[in-house]
Parts: C-alpha cells; sequence; structure tokens
C-alpha cells in the first residue's frame, strides 16, 4: 500500500467519514501536490502529511519552553514527583 501510486478517485472509501464526499476539485489539487513534489508513491505523500503535524507540535513546545522559562522552570523537566 505504502509503495502504491494515487489511487483513482473512485478508490477513496469515504464512506467512514462523516459527511465527506471526495470531490473531482479536491482530488485533482491533491494530483497536483503529487506533480509539483515529485511523490510517486504513498509513503512520499505520508512522510509530507506527517511533517504538517511535526511542524506544529514543535513550534507550539517551543512557545510552552519559553513561557516557563520566564519562570526559571523546564518545561521538559519534571519536578512534580
Amino acid at each position: 500500500m505504502l509503495d502504491d501510486p494515487l489511487p483513482d478517485i473512485r478508490q477513496f472509501d469515504c464512506k467512514r467519514l462523516k459527511n465527506y464526499t471526495m470531490t473531482d476539485e479536491c482530488y485533482a489539487g491533491i494530483k497536483q501536490m503529487w506533480i509539483d513534489n515529485k511523490w510517486t508513491k504513498m509513503l512520499d505523500m505520508l512522510r509530507w502529511y506527517n511533517c504538517l503535524d511535526t511542524s506544529a507540535f514543535l513550534l507550539g513546545l517551543d512557545e510552552m519552553v519559553k513561557f516557563w522559562r520566564g519562570f526559571k522552570l523546564d518545561a521538559l523537566k519534571s519536578e512534580c514527583y
């Protein structure tokens, strides 16, 4: 599955997602992303998608550390034992 190319729009199973239908416009956008990023398999897209979550998490973590550093506390060190 991870080595498979982008599936045809008819192969997307959106029935498990409430009130969502894959539109031709949405699929065309995804297909264009594949072309622009030179993805050849689902794993390429999954790596990109996972980085979206990771980047936001790291930005939030950095802000949290800065906030607690103002109180001279290390937010990543557990002192609640």
